[in-house]
């Protein structure tokens, strides 16, 4: 499987949003204050979007690339990757909550309504210790509507909703590539019946930030189409080099207009939609030898040293960074009760970051990569072990 590096850049650059996404509040800044610009550009959510399209993308790649694997190799080959780091972070998060509620509790820089919010979530995950550990010990707690259990998708650990939903859609994609081979047309139907029951159930249950599979479903699509455009292009390169930068500069400006029209539902789609065409342009066009400026700009920063080791250990980031913003600012309280917000904005943007950064290597070098190797290790004895 050729590895696009366009997209490892990427990675690093949607991890970084989310940790200055929560930075921000933390420090008792609230995001929905800022202009609007500013708050488009300090919003997880839309990161977490364009995550959700590129796991779509890679996975089809990946599945697509190594047609011969089994869906319980695939699985097992998944569940080392994203299991073991979760497992260990997750743990770190009921530990350290206490120190959290110490934070939210006495900190006086802190957004009250802010504040009153972390504080239940945390109690919320007092309340149903034992669902929460049940449901998390097999990443489906996504799936479990906070009408029925609050904050269950979110609970101790926030950034894990999305680990849930990654891990719904990847016991199901074998089944999708498998029926993108047999029939377009009922591929395409499952889909989009999948998308309009989403939207549908989401009117009727709630789950915390749409960790439901089904709710989510339309980006994954998004990034399954993107990956086929992308092996077309690939195949068809001598065709389509005359058109390619008119065509993809056309559809990243579309895209982006779509933002303002008044029908909000679609226009904040289109938001992560317009973030993911350009480095997805971008790696078409470096793949198939575009000379286009703008695109091979973006390329290269994408492809930058410093972005492709942070894209490195985006997942460490991503999943870890909270727990040491909460670690930082109970030290904080302990050796200066009265600490003001711009303190706490700067230690948490220098220290803050620097430590987010030593740790998400180590998490990788300790954790994620012997857990990963592992996971390959195992799958291939399971394989010779069916067929010796």
């Amino acid at each position: 499987m050729r590895r696009i590096t366009e997209f490892e850049g990427l990675r690093a650059i949607l991890a970084w949003w989310v940790v200055w996404s929560h930075l921000l509040p933390y420090s008792g800044i609230q995001i929905i204050n800022l202009p609007i610009f500013a708050a488009w550009l300090f919003k997880a959510g839309y990161a977490v979007d364009v995550f959700i399209i590129l796991s779509g993308f890679v996975i089809f790649l990946l599945l697509d690339s190594l047609p011969k694997k089994s869906y319980m190799q695939f699985i097992t080959e998944r569940f080392f990757r994203i299991f073991p780091l979760f497992l260990v972070v997750f743990v770190a998060a009921i530990i350290l909550m206490p120190l959290k509620v110490f934070v939210f509790t006495n900190g006086q820089w802190h957004n009250i309504k802010f504040a009153a919010k972390m504080l239940q979530e945390a109690q919320n995950g007092y309340n149903y210790f034992a669902v929460h550990i049940i449901s998390h010990l097999t990443i489906m707690h996504g799936i479990i509507p906070d009408n029925w259990i609050p904050n269950s998708s979110i609970a101790f650990l926030a950034p894990a909703w999305s680990i849930s939903l990654e891990w719904q859609f990847y016991l199901i994609a074998p089944f999708l590539i498998l029926l993108s081979r047999r029939s377009l047309v009922a591929s395409f139907a499952t889909c989009l019946i999948t998308i309009i029951f989403g939207q549908l159930i989401s009117r009727v249950l709630k789950f915390g930030y749409g960790a439901f599979l089904p709710i989510k479903f339309e980006f994954f699509v998004i990034g399954i189409c993107s990956y086929y455009a992308y092996k077309y292009c690939e195949a068809n390169s001598k065709a389509i080099s005359k058109y390619f930068s008119a065509v993809s500069t056309g559809l990243i400006i579309i895209s982006f207009l779509t933002i303002f029209i008044p029908y909000k539902p679609i226009a904040v789609k289109a938001i992560p939609l317009t973030i993911w065409l350009i480095p997805l342009a971008s790696a078409i066009a470096n793949s198939i030898s575009i000379k286009f400026l703008p695109l091979n700009l973006v390329s290269n920063i994408l492809n930058s040293t410093p972005l492709q080791q942070l894209g490195k250990v985006s997942y460490s980031t991503y999943l870890g960074h909270i727990l040491i913003f909460w670690l930082l600012m109970w030290s904080l309280l302990k050796f200066i009760p009265n600490v003001n917000q711009s303190t706490v904005l700067t230690m948490l943007s220098s220290v803050g970051v620097i430590t987010v950064i030593i740790t998400s290597f180590a998490m990788y070098y300790w954790i994620e990569k012997p857990f990963i190797k592992y996971g390959k290790q195992f799958s291939q004895k399971m394989s010779e072990s069916i067929n010796p």
